[in-house]
């Protein structure tokens, strides 16, 4: 229950004393470095995973244009 739903007489809303101003050079745009090419690293098809909801709003449009890993067959070999 919040303070606004509150029975109580005294509620009062949330005390914050520390809420800076963040200067723009120090703010991170998420949507806009998550499809920074240099930022980014290689994306993999990921046939199987990750089906149903919730999906990442960026899922089908990475998986577009991902790669497709090699298989590798030394794997569990010695």
């Amino acid at each position: 229950m919040n303070y606004e739903g509150s029975p109580w007489k005294g509620a009062k809303a949330p005390y914050t004393p520390y809420t800076p101003d963040v200067d723009a050079k120090y703010k991170f745009e998420f949507d806009k470095m998550v499809k920074n090419e240099k930022a980014m690293h290689e994306h993999y098809k990921l046939d199987g995973a990750f089906e149903g909801e919730p999906k990442f709003k960026y899922h089908d449009e990475f998986q577009a244009s991902a790669k497709v890993a090699k298989k590798d067959d030394k794997k569990g070999k010695e």
